[in-house]
Order: C-alpha cells, then sequence, then structure tokens
C-alpha cells in the first residue's frame, strides 16, 4: 500500500503550507478580525487536532486569535460583525470541544 508510506510526507507538506498561510496573514498584516486570517486560523487548528494531534497548540492559537479579535470587535465599527463574530464563535466552540478531556469523549 502506498498510500500510507505517503501519509507522513502529506502531513508535512499540510503542515508547511498551513505555517505558511498563518504566517502570510500575520505578516501582511491583516487585523485580527479579518475574515481570511479567521479562516486560516480555523483551518490550521483543525488540522493540528485531528491530524497531528496537537491540541495544546491549537488551544493556544485559538484562543489568542479569539483574544485579538475580540479586542478589535469592540473597537472597530468598520469590520463585518456578524461575519467575524461568526467565526469567532466558531472558534470559540473548538476552544469548548477540545478543552475537554480525551478520555471523556470516548477515548478520542
Amino acid at each position: 500500500m502506498a498510500v500510507p508510506k505517503m501519509l507522513p510526507l502529506a502531513q508535512d507538506n499540510a503542515l508547511s503550507y498551513y505555517k505558511k498561510a498563518y504566517e502570510h496573514a500575520v505578516n501582511n498584516q491583516l487585523h485580527a478580525c479579518n475574515e481570511t486570517r479567521l479562516s486560516v486560523v480555523m483551518n490550521y487548528t483543525v488540522f493540528l487536532v485531528d491530524v497531528l494531534d496537537q491540541r495544546d497548540k491549537a488551544l493556544d492559537l485559538c484562543k489568542a486569535t479569539i483574544a485579538m479579535a475580540k479586542d478589535v470587535l469592540d473597537v472597530n465599527e468598520t469590520v463585518n460583525y456578524d461575519e467575524v463574530n461568526r467565526a469567532v464563535v466558531m472558534l470559540m466552540e473548538n476552544v469548548a470541544t477540545w478543552s475537554v478531556a480525551p478520555d471523556s469523549k470516548g477515548g478520542m
């Protein structure tokens, strides 16, 4: 089976591209409420948890992103509040889900 042999390479490549996307979003100064930036964080953190089992790293990134986005939402009236709020709520739901001990979720 060639697929299992290719899996580590695919995971490494995906991780590399997620890191690049995140760095690009941050380094190009997309503000904390930018929908693209929030989407990158959402996808990157789901990958960290579901594929790499890096729950703590994903939680830290989600929590930091939520805090920054909330700060901007409180003072910036030019952002699309509904879309940003929807993305922040989804990140918060992931934090709540991932914060539960793995054994209490059926042995995940």
